[in-house]
């Protein structure tokens, strides 16, 4: 863990998905209060990110959208819940929200910028789909393949 807190400390950011309920404040004691700016706490589930905002308002927090592009028995109603997520992210009191690179384009960013919020688009891996979600005007993308974005966003 120290190992990644000191890449931090260089300016990086990372995103720590919480994937289950009741880990929230497990998570929060391990950060140190010196690289909370560096750190995005994001998750599928709105109680987590409220949780999380009410135990440290301070953190940056990211409600995560789109999986009902690989769940759900109503696609269609799952859908729409994902691409228009606004009453949700209040809820959550969330700063950020992570559409899936299917969701995010243009005019979603667009949308949620006129609402005051990030956009991080996940898990863009593909050169020529970073080059598309770039030109979206997306503040930011969560991929495995730090190397292929960096030279892609040149």
């Amino acid at each position: 863990m120290s190992e990644v807190f000191a890449v931090l400390d260089k300016g990086v950011q990372l995103n720590i998905e919480i994937k289950e309920r009741g880990l929230e404040n497990q998570v929060l004691t391990v950060i140190p209060p010196s690289l909370k700016q560096n750190i995005i706490i994001s998750s599928f589930e709105g109680s987590v990110i409220e949780k999380v905002k009410a135990l440290d308002a301070d953190v940056r927090t990211a409600l995560i959208v789109g999986q009902s592009l690989f769940t759900g028995n109503n696609k269609t109603f799952s859908y729409w819940h994902d691409y228009f997520p606004e009453n949700r992210l209040k809820k959550a009191k969330a700063d950020i929200v992570c559409p899936h690179f299917r969701i995010g384009n243009k005019l979603f960013v667009q949308r949620m910028h006129r609402k005051g919020y990030e956009v991080y688009v996940w898990t863009v891996n593909h050169p020529e789909k970073i080059k598309k979600i770039a030109k979206t005007g997306a503040d930011g993308i969560f991929t495995d393949n730090i190397k292929t974005a960096v030279e892609q966003r040149k």
